[in-house]
């Protein structure tokens, strides 16, 4: 790769980005609130007695593991932005690390705090209710903080889910920050974008192949997917001929519908069970999906911005780039961390005094879910707000 062969590409913000991180986070709540209802053993006897037209509505609802993939794809992306143009993390990796800390621990950590706070102050939430929530349970034991305060809990199944189930996934980005500089910065200075891919891919789709699935729960194909949001970066916005004819030349907005359609085909006539045991092949067409999504919007984005355009964008930018999507995403991460407790506290109250399947899953989608969103943007002006890094230069790199 030659780095000096053509200035860097014009520093350009993509407020966009924003928009599919806020709106990936609220899907994750309504997934969330979806299953709250439908997910535990009892709970799909109890689906029974929902309207079957009601179900057939709500399934869509199933997916919630592709917000996960797709936070992943951006963070790659975000991430290898304020690289594309010097080859280099500004001020060295352990500066790096610093603001990556500085941004993702303390609004973490503050969550442990408030879930934790919240299991004392409600003994319910502590009590087996044969609903989603129940993967929480001995959220005060050793085996339950302790992997969670080192970032860990990823690592075990009987781990992942304690406290507050959706953290798993902090913990596994956690850990793709530091591959980051480790690994795909130096393949692909020294090598070039194609053998960063093509590594990462054999890394971190390997495992799943040649130890049978033996290491499925750390999920290690996110590797891949955080390096296939970095090489959508560079085909992005890199200035070299190579890639500026690469993101011209091919539709990707064409290419990203193809797969969308063969992600839906395969995906719809599954039962939940499915989904759940084959990620490592939905997750990589999500992962497509997002990548050529990505290289389309900020394309076109960037074109419109050089060329002072006034144009109309395409309807999806418009959805994105819209102020309640830019909103929503500025404090996406409250959202994904504080969500999930708010929805519990709400519903098992609700099972408890015997409430209708039906209802609970339509208190759960109209009012559970504003409530969470409320809750959360409260918590990301007392918790996360105060440690954004305002001028960094990479400071859109924030996923789940």
């Amino acid at each position: 790769m030659n780095q000096t062969s053509s200035s860097p590409a014009p520093t350009l913000r993509f407020h966009y980005l924003d928009g599919i991180r806020g709106l990936a986070a609220l899907y994750v709540v309504f997934h969330h609130a979806y299953l709250q209802v439908t997910g535990s053993a009892e709970s799909k006897i109890l689906t029974e007695t929902i309207p079957p037209l009601l179900l057939v509505a709500v399934k869509w609802l199933e997916y919630g593991s592709f917000s996960v993939a797709i936070f992943i794809v951006l963070s790659g992306y975000c991430l290898m932005l304020p690289v594309v143009g010097t080859g280099i993390l500004r001020g060295g990796w352990i500066e790096y690390i610093k603001r990556r800390a500085k941004r993702i621990l303390p609004p973490y950590y503050a969550a442990i705090v408030l879930c934790l706070l919240l299991v004392v102050i409600f003994p319910f939430l502590k009590e087996p209710s044969d609903t989603l929530w129940d993967v929480t349970q001995d959220a005060f034991s050793l085996q339950s903080v302790l992997p969670h305060l080192l970032l860990i809990q990823n690592w075990r199944g009987s781990w992942a889910a304690k406290i507050d189930y959706p953290m798993w996934s902090v913990a596994t980005e956690w850990q793709i920050y530091f591959l980051l500089p480790l690994i795909l910065l130096p393949l692909w200075r020294k090598f070039g974008l194609r053998v960063m891919t093509i590594a990462a891919l054999v890394l971190g789709f390997g495992p799943h192949y040649l130890l049978h699935g033996l290491l499925d729960r750390t999920k290690p194909w996110y590797f891949s997917l955080f390096a296939l949001g970095a090489t959508a970066a560079v085909i992005s916005t890199s200035s070299e001929p190579k890639y500026v004819k690469l993101r011209q030349q091919i539709p990707w907005g064409w290419v990203g519908m193809f797969f969308a359609v063969v992600l839906s085909v395969i995906v719809i006539p599954q039962e939940r069970h499915w989904l759940d045991s084959h990620e490592v092949i939905t997750d990589p067409l999500v992962a497509i999906v997002a990548v050529c999504t990505l290289i389309q919007c900020t394309q076109t984005s960037a074109n419109q911005k050089l060329m002072e355009s006034n144009s109309p964008k395409t309807w999806l930018l418009k959805v994105l780039n819209s102020p309640w999507a830019i909103g929503l995403g500025a404090f996406s991460y409250s959202l994904y961390l504080v969500h999930a407790p708010i929805l519990a506290l709400i519903d098992l109250p609700l099972k408890t005094a015997q409430v209708s399947s039906t209802l609970r899953l339509a208190i759960g989608l109209g009012i559970s879910t504003p409530i969470s969103v409320g809750i959360s943007y409260a918590f990301y002006w007392l918790c996360e707000r105060p440690f954004t890094l305002k001028k960094n230069a990479d400071q859109k790199a924030m996923t789940l």
